[in-house]
């Protein structure tokens, strides 16, 4: 018994071929269905960059068209962490507590 099972913003599948989900959800849903997080295939992308020799990752065979994917955009997969710094010593140095997107002139009200 094989199927796909929404429920909600969960879904399920029970099956062999996850392959077909998001066919099925832009067929069958629609308006409802959102893009499916692309995140795993980066980072699938970034490891083949890294080992470029690897025959095999994450039980699935690379393929040579993810192996040219990997020569081309690896690099640029990669996801950096903001550095670790604390809330004092940079509230100081700038003069303000807050995180803002205005420019220095705007963030003062008073002027």
């Amino acid at each position: 018994m094989a199927g796909l099972v929404v429920s909600g913003t969960q879904v399920s599948y029970i099956g062999q071929d996850c392959r077909e989900i998001p066919e099925y959800l832009g067929r069958d849903c629609g308006h409802f269905a959102k893009r499916l997080d692309l995140s795993f295939n980066l980072l699938r992308c970034f490891v083949l960059h890294k080992l470029p020799k690897l025959k095999f990752l994450d039980a699935q065979k690379v393929t040579r068209k993810e192996r040219e994917e990997a020569l081309v955009r690896g690099a640029f997969m990669k996801v950096v962490k903001p550095k670790a710094s604390t809330g004092e010593d940079s509230a100081s140095a700038e003069g303000h507590h807050q995180y803002t997107p205005l420019p220095a002139a705007s963030r003062d009200l008073t002027s």
